[in-house]
């Protein structure tokens, strides 16, 4: 799990910038949960690409228009885990794009961007959450439209399609009946059902799917494991906002749930009490910076 993350020259990063990040105690409700909010183009985005990085066993490169120029194009980010190991990634001498990454951290970060589409067509891919980690989830060249592989969680996800149709239920308070179907030209599709209608994932609501995958987020994540979630409330109701908001709090008693969230429904005080972090990402000038809450304005709320 990821005690704290620096940022040097990434983006609007131009100062460094420590953002701590809460470990959950095993005992109480939303005591893993780190919640970074902030304006539009302040930087949350950035500081999830910034854990993405660390995803990659390779070191990234860091084109010229993410590097600031207030650094001379020199990026610096550091990842420390929950023992206390260390891992940075840094530009190499000379500038440029490359960069070198030195140590090992143990977190297991599965990232879930806020734009998630998924294609409607998909070939068969079966991964493990490991390799979809690693292969899917690493810093993207450019930010994509979709969620590259997803494909590959499907099929893993219909091995324990009870258990994670339990968790969609959960939040919809309904049954959620989709299955894959495959065409006459070997490309598969979610097929929903719902009395005597079924339709292809085409037709399904952009809420429902966002849905969908968070839940793929949370349903095989193990005790200990992080889970990284922009804009949770793309798309949804505020009254699914509040129910996706109590598994967050259930989720983060024994995981690391990390949200970047513009919906105040998602800032939950009895989890601040309980140990959360709360983030605030400005924008001051050109420059991001971080504010969290200190301890002695959270223990006026206990």
């Amino acid at each position: 799990m990821i005690r704290e993350l620096q940022i040097s020259g990434f983006r609007g990063f131009s100062l460094k910038q420590t953002i701590p990040f809460a470990i959950p105690n095993k005992q109480k409700l939303g005591s893993g949960l780190t919640i970074i909010t902030g304006a539009n183009n302040a930087g949350k985005t950035t500081v999830i690409e910034a854990i993405r990085a660390f995803n990659d066993s390779e070191s990234p490169s860091f084109s010229e228009g993410r590097r600031n120029i207030k650094t001379d194009g020199i990026v610096q980010l550091q990842i420390k885990d929950s023992s206390g190991n260390t891992a940075c990634i840094e530009s190499i001498p000379g500038g440029g794009s490359s960069t070198q990454k030195t140590g090992q951290v143990s977190s297991e970060n599965y990232i879930l961007p806020s734009r998630r589409a998924v294609p409607f067509e998909f070939s068969k891919s079966t991964w493990d959450k490991a390799l979809y980690i690693s292969q899917a989830q690493k810093l993207e060249n450019q930010r994509a439209s979709s969620l590259d592989h997803f494909n590959a969680r499907i099929f893993q996800i219909e091995k324990n399609k009870t258990e994670f149709d339990n968790l969609i239920t959960r939040i919809l308070g309904t049954d959620f009946k989709w299955m894959v179907e495959q065409r006459d030209s070997g490309y598969c599709y979610i097929k929903y059902s719902k009395d005597t209608v079924t339709h292809s994932s085409e037709g399904i609501g952009d809420g429902i799917w966002s849905i969908f995958t968070i839940c793929a987020a949370l349903f095989d994540a193990t005790d200990g494991s992080t889970i990284v979630i922009d804009e949770p409330e793309l798309s949804l109701h505020p009254s699914l906002q509040k129910k996706l908001m109590n598994l967050f709090m259930e989720y983060a008693k024994t995981r690391q749930v990390v949200i970047c969230t513009h919906s105040p429904y998602f800032i939950n005080w009895e989890a601040i009490i309980n140990g959360a972090q709360l983030v605030r990402i400005a924008k001051e000038g050109t420059d991001s910076k971080c504010y969290c809450l200190s301890e002695s304005c959270r223990s006026r709320f206990g």
